[in-house]
């Protein structure tokens, strides 16, 4: 081989050309370099070393004039040699040298010579520090014929090579092939196009892989990892009829040696050959890594939506396209297809006045986008992507038949839409510029409209439409000059039931990631490995605290239950199996039989008639495994399942189990990368639970006293409390009971990773809280959450605001957090302590007692003809505002005290979160205010810290409050009386916000003036010198309050929220195999009734116009699930069915409301509801409402009452339902000598002959 030397000469070394000398056989293997002129005295370091293996030959120069043959007068010098490289390695048989155009200013030439066709490793190292330009590797052939009697075809492969700070990684690499008429001929064709510089923004690489891409020649190329911003082969071209690949395959070396080369450090290589000695001498440069090609447009003319629906899905399933630009979509809607695909896609479309002209534009949910307002009568729909190609597309269906003046229609909407642009479509025109076998009048148009608005053609000359007899390339691509080097063109060999083949634009771009954090797959778990793996691990590791307990059950769980990968798979198509897969097989078969066939051969016609009887064959056979796998999943819908599982099947047929990635608006930009979202949300949600967010006045107020949860005292507890006594193996069952979902926290443990735990693991669990209770204690790690970003569904923001945070704490916190928060809240409920005018998170409350009490108010106000005045005031932010020194205080005022206190006061201090976003984790941020949206007994101390509003509320206000909403009613004789005492309640519950850390939003808050006339220009209500906007209704809990209390919004609004519910219900009640009515009744009864009867507290006020607007609801989907036409009459359907007409369901309802209210409360007779159940029972009935049993809500068993002492002796000694004489014998013995004196209490309600049985 030949000598390289050690190193590579230093710039200084660099007088004349040095000469490599060593034995060469008959080949050689040439690279020249050709550079601008260099100014005198700036030279860099050469950027190019080749080593060749072989005996014998001639010596290979080093900056050598290889396209003239002689040895340059100076070196050829390239600029920052600092950057990155490539490097090209191979087997390939050794061609003449040729020289070639000059296709850039800058560029660099690989030529191979010989005088044999004697095959040879070589190697090129080529770093990327050559300046922004084009390079081409051109291997020729001498012309002598191969074995075969066919000469070599020439091909030559081109491209662009951009500089670090012009380039983003992932710029795909773009194939172009020239195939020369004469195989000897050496310069490349003159029609051949030109592959322009690219001009992209910069981006960092994100991965650290090699990629392997496929290239024309028969070369092999590598592309490696860099360590800095890396330079990018953006425009290698290959035609797909040749086949050659650039590969990465490089002999094992067996010696490296480190070069210093211009400041960065690259690694020489030399392997040894059998007899020690060294054959090869490589220098490997660092080099870039492209991102694995994704489809970014998938062009195709369908021919009927839904007629093409099921090959749509097969196209779709495997590379899931960025946009989808289908024609002749026929009859469909955009609502249609947002649902199909399993909504993966948003659509825009345009109908023609024929509406076979349609076409239709889908854009992945991930991608963010805007559609662009064409001015135009053509079929055309385009969009502007705004991720990470920012491209306009247009799709474009151009019917055959003269259309007048179409370059001028087209140049208007190239003109108006902000480029770069990607214009593709059928455009039923011929021109050999993209494979067309002749040139018409549109096609020739259409050229020129091309070169006019700087357009490339991306197609490569294949044939888009072939119906059996003959084909043409009638499906054009054209892209912007700029991004012509960003996407490749390629068309499926099958038409998947069409005649038009489907087209797909690649690109390097990497999609928005769907990655996910992997989860226990706890239905695959092996519970008793499971078991025996803590108990081996808690003996042989015994924990101390519950940080090593979490760790102990960490690994039991690794032992037995498997985990998801972190990446989303493909979730099957649902009518795939043997025989779809055989028929779309034999369909593909038949059309390549086909296409073999030339035309004229006798056979042709037999084929396209087999060809067509395989295509309906195929379409027959999808349709039935599509009709079969919809008949399964309804018959999946049966009585026996739980609610859980028929909720999940609801919401699958309702399209909601979507997982979309989070996309971002970043200073003007669009940003889905997860790093970069969950950094931007995390920061975004550290301002909120800053203490800066807090304004002045309050940091004032609180800085002499309470600086921080940390400095608060917490008092000691010296009388002994109950509520502060060490938990009991019957509170952690309980806690562990109500613990219900699968989700981990941050030690990556889930609850029915503790509730399959055995007897002895929850006994040290117990130890262990105990522990830390009576130390007063706190894990650190359980102070740190997860934050699972939310997305707001009716904000129209773009920004981190309209995501709300949702924390993910440890699950052996959140039991602990359970047991104290039954004690808290026993201890608050016990004592009054919490004002009954908070309706939320509370034992025997609810939007029940909130709605009805709401509409005793206004009823009997309206009804007495006062002007009332409703004001909806909103808090921001008002769990991420919550003070905790405030909460510790007010707890301590209720006379708590020792740990319960010292427990609340470790959970509100140094708490930290990261958000989560797929399965990237951002940095850690400091929480300093608020409690974590998520945790357990945040929402008890969220309660406590709104306790105070009540106090500061002036008399003769009516407010209601949930939660965080505040609703204020204000009742008078005049107008002028009731805004006076509206303003000075607003004025009060500003005082109390800005005393405790809120901060009331007066854009958000509502005010609406309820009274039978109407007035106008009312005087505003002011909160902090802003304005409350003044609506003619309000929204109270999901219910619209309008000024005359008709409910006629609120109506409108819940019956066009259930044509989306029917539409379920007729979905599943199309004929099926097992086809149960009482199942569909269910389900409508769960998703319908609960939305019709919703706030019906409220809205009974309006009871008339309530079931005129929505018995058609009720009466409808009792129709669709009987089978009966929509012209029965109501009442017959709901005779048929068995079922009450709508209004009797109303009454009922009322009735029943009104029961469980006046269980709940002392009976006052005026409250509104309970009138009208005994109006309407005396209307229908001529009943009063009968007495109802007063319950008084205790709440759960208190943790400290006494347990009863159960004897199972005689459950454990028979089995159930054993009623033998033994077995009366037995009991009636216990009772006469063990319990003599007993009582009996009957369950089941039978009868005795002392009285009736008592279910307790």
């Amino acid at each position: 081989g030949a000598n390289v030397p050690d190193a590579l000469p230093q710039p200084e070394s660099l007088g004349r050309p040095r000469r490599l000398e060593g034995e060469m056989d008959e080949e050689l293997l040439l690279l020249s370099v050709r550079c601008p002129a260099k100014t005198p005295g700036s030279q860099s370091p050469v950027g190019a070393v080749v080593s060749h293996s072989g005996t014998g030959g001639q010596p290979l120069a080093l900056g050598e004039d290889l396209e003239e043959g002689n040895q340059a007068s100076e070196p050829f010098f390239l600029d920052d040699v600092g950057g990155e490289g490539f490097e090209v390695i191979g087997t390939r048989r050794a061609l003449p040298a040729t020289p070639m155009d000059n296709v850039g200013s800058q560029a660099l030439c690989l030529q191979t010579n010989a005088k044999s066709t004697k095959t040879s490793n070589f190697e090129a190292l080529l770093p990327s520090s050559i300046p922004a330009g084009s390079f081409a590797m051109q291997p020729g052939h001498p012309g002598h014929p191969n074995p075969g009697g066919k000469s070599h075809p020439v091909n030559s492969f081109s491209g662009t090579l951009s500089s670090p700070n012009s380039m983003v990684p992932g710029v795909p690499v773009r194939h172009h092939m020239q195939r020369y008429p004469n195989p000897v001929e050496t310069s490349p064709s003159p029609n051949a196009p030109s592959i322009p510089s690219s001009g992209f923004s910069e981006t960092s690489l994100s991965d650290n892989r090699s990629q392997r891409i496929d290239s024309p020649s028969g070369l092999h190329g590598h592309f490696n990892p860099c360590d800095k911003s890396p330079s990018v082969i953006s425009g290698l071209t290959t035609r797909p009829s040749e086949t050659a690949s650039l590969t990465t395959n490089v002999a094992a070396a067996a010696h490296s040696q480190h070069i210093n080369l211009g400041g960065r450090s690259f690694l020489r290589q030399t392997s040894q050959n059998s007899s020690g000695t060294s054959s090869i001498s490589r220098t490997s440069f660092p080099t870039p890594t492209l991102p694995k090609p994704i489809t970014f447009l998938l062009q195709w003319n369908m021919i009927g939506f839904y007629n093409n629906l099921a090959n749509l899905e097969l196209l779709v399933h495997d590379t899931a396209p960025w946009c989808l630009a289908l024609q002749e979509v026929n009859r469909v809607s955009v609502e249609q297809l947002n649902r199909s695909l399993r909504g993966q896609y948003r659509w825009t479309m345009l109908r023609g006045s024929n509406l076979r002209h349609s076409v239709a534009l889908g854009v992945l949910t991930s991608i963010p986008f805007e559609v662009l307002r064409l001015d135009s009568d053509l079929p055309v729909v385009g969009i502007r992507l705004n991720g990470p190609i920012r491209v306009s597309v247009l799709n474009v269906y151009l019917p055959c038949g003269t259309l007048p003046n179409l370059r001028e229609r087209i140049d208007r909407i190239l003109e108006v839409i902000p480029g770069p642009t990607l214009f593709v479509g059928d455009m039923n025109a011929h021109h050999p510029i993209w494979g067309g076998h002749r040139s018409d009048a549109r096609g020739i148009a259409l050229q020129n409209i091309f070169e006019e608005h700087d357009l490339i053609v991306l197609n490569n000359g294949a044939n888009t439409f072939f119906n059996g007899h003959t084909s043409s390339a009638i499906d054009v691509a054209a892209v912007s000059r700029s991004f012509a080097n960003r996407f490749q063109w390629s068309v499926d060999s099958d038409m998947y039931g069409s005649d038009h083949h489907p087209i797909r634009i690649g690109s390097c771009a990497s999609p928005p990631a769907l990655a996910r954090r992997p989860r226990w797959m706890y239905e695959k778990a092996d519970w008793n490995e499971y078991t025996q793996s803590f108990r081996y691990l808690s003996r042989n590791h015994a924990p101390t605290n519950l940080t090593d307990l979490a760790k102990v059950i960490h690994n039991a769980a690794e032992s037995s239950i498997p985990r998801t990968s972190n990446r989303r798979g493909r979730k099957a198509l649902h009518w795939w199996t043997d025989d779809t897969r055989k028929a779309v097989k034999s369909r593909r078969k038949a059309l390549r039989t086909v296409k073999r066939i030339p035309i004229g051969h006798p056979n042709k016609e037999n084929a396209i008639n087999l060809y067509r009887r395989r295509h309906m064959e195929c379409k027959r056979i999808i349709a039935d495994a599509k009709r079969a796998s919809w008949e399964n999943f309804l018959d999946s819908i049966n009585p026996t399942q739980t609610s859980f599982d028929l909720w999940s099947k609801i919401n699958a047929l309702s399209g909601k189990r979507k997982a979309t990635p989070l996309t971002l608006q970043i200073q003007g930009s669009d940003v889905s990368e997860p790093p970069a979202v969950a950094m931007a949300l995390g920061e975004y949600f550290a301002k909120l639970a800053a203490i800066d967010s807090y304004s002045d006045f309050f940091k004032r107020r609180i800085q002499p006293t309470l600086s921080s949860v940390a400095d608060f005292s917490v008092p000691d507890d010296h009388d002994n409390a109950p509520i502060n006594n060490p938990f009991t193996l019957s509170e952690l069952i309980f806690a562990i009971k109500c613990s219900t979902g699968k989700s981990a926290g941050p030690d990556g443990i889930g609850y029915p990773l503790i509730k399959n735990l055995p007897p002895s693991g929850k006994l040290q669990l117990l130890d262990l809280i105990n522990k830390t209770w009576l130390t007063d204690t706190f894990p650190s790690e359980w102070s740190e959450s997860l934050i699972i970003p939310i997305p707001k569904t009716n904000s129209d923001s773009r920004g981190p605001s309209k995501f709300q945070p949702v924390a993910l704490t440890c699950c052996m916190s959140k039991v602990m957090e359970r047991m104290v928060n039954r004690r808290l809240k026993q201890f608050l409920e016990s004592h009054d302590l919490l004002d009954h005018r908070q309706h939320a998170f509370r034992a025997g409350h609810g939007t029940s007692t909130y709605f009805s009490q709401l509409g005793d108010v206004l009823h009997t106000a309206y009804s007495s003809g006062l002007h009332t005045k409703i004001v909806s005031l909103d808090l921001s932010k008002a769990f991420n505002r919550t003070w905790g020194p405030l909460v510790l205080r007010q707890l301590v005022e209720w006379n708590l005290s020792g740990h319960i206190m010292r427990f609340v006061q470790n959970f509100l201090q140094q708490r930290s979160f990261r958000v989560l976003v797929g399965d990237f984790l951002s940095d850690s941020y400091r929480e300093e205010t608020g409690v974590p949206q998520g945790s357990v007994i945040a929402v008890t101390l969220f309660l406590v810290a709104m306790n105070g509003v009540f106090s500061y509320l002036p008399s003769g206000i009516y407010v209601f409050v949930y939660a965080d909403d505040i609703l204020l009613v204000v009742s008078g004789k005049t107008p002028v009386r009731v805004r006076i005492k509206t303003q000075a309640a607003v004025n009060a519950v500003y005082k109390w916000a800005s005393a405790v850390g809120f901060e009331l939003s007066a854009s958000k808050s509502v005010r609406c003036h309820v009274c039978p006339s109407n007035h106008r220009n009312p005087v505003p209500i002011m909160v902090n010198g802003a304005v409350i906007p003044n609506k003619k209704t309000v929204k109270v809990l999901g219910v619209t309050v309008d000024h005359g209390l008709t409910f006629r919004h609120h109506f409108d609004s819940v019956k066009q929220s259930c044509q989306t519910r029917l539409n379920i219900i007729r979905t599943i009640s199309r004929p099926h195999r097992t086809n149960n009515r009482a199942v569909r009744f269910r389900v409508a009864q769960a998703i319908i009734d609960s939305r019709l009867t919703y706030g019906l507290e409220l809205t009974c006020i309006a009871l008339d116009r309530l079931v005129s607007t929505l018995a058609p609801v009720y009466h409808g989907y009792i129709r669709i699930i009987s089978g009966l036409l929509p012209s029965t009459p109501a009442d017959s359907s709901c005779v048929e069915a068995g079922l009450l007409p709508f209004r009797f369901f109303i009454y009922t309802a009322v009735c029943r409301k009104a029961a469980a209210i006046t269980e709940k409360t002392s009976g006052d007779d005026r409250i509104f509801i309970l009138s009208e159940a005994c109006r309407i029972l005396q209307s229908t009935a001529n009943v009063d409402l009968p007495p109802v049993a007063k319950v008084h809500w205790y709440g759960d068993i208190c943790w400290h009452s006494s347990k009863p002492n159960i004897d199972n002796a005689i459950a454990n000694q028979f089995r159930a339902g054993d009623n033998s004489s033994f077995l009366r014998a037995t009991v009636l013995d216990w009772l006469h000598n063990k319990y003599p004196c007993h009582e009996k209490r009957y369950t089941d309600g039978s009868l005795s002959n002392l009285g009736v049985g008592l279910g307790v």
